[in-house]
């Protein structure tokens, strides 16, 4: 039986409209803990710009190779990931160079990106733990 079926609808019925918005939002709530699955999404913050959805791809079937405990595909999809990786940074670096070719500011955020440096004081501020935060 779904929720919907054992669901007393007259609660709905209320003439005070505060009484109803809270009948209403506790029964959302209750449908959605009983028959909704929950799911963690994990994110990087130090991602690359050269990072596309194929690395990622290879990223992870290297990851389930490792984890399998299979070294040679392992070995062969590392070789795989390491051609993808050198492809996309001569992509990226092809595509910031056209772009800096315009004006020196421009090229200069794009060495300073290229390379790292681009970080302010305030961005690593956020990296650190509590106990390291100056």
């Amino acid at each position: 039986m779904s929720a919907f079926e054992s669901t007393d609808w007259s609660i709905l019925n209320s003439d005070e409209l505060d009484e109803l918005i809270q009948n209403v939002t506790d029964y959302i709530n209750f449908v959605t803990t009983t028959n909704a699955t929950e799911k963690q999404f994990y994110t990087k913050n130090n991602q690359r710009p050269w990072i596309t959805s194929d690395i990622k791809s290879l990223m992870s079937k290297k990851a389930a190779a490792h984890r399998s405990n299979n070294p040679a595909q392992e070995k062969i999809i590392q070789k795989e990931l390491g051609r993808h990786i050198a492809e996309a940074k001569l992509a990226y670096k092809n595509k910031m160079l056209g772009n800096m070719s315009s004006n020196i500011k421009n090229a200069w955020q794009g060495m300073k990106t290229m390379s790292g440096l681009s970080k302010t004081k305030s961005d690593n501020y956020d990296l650190l733990s509590p106990s390291e935060q100056y």
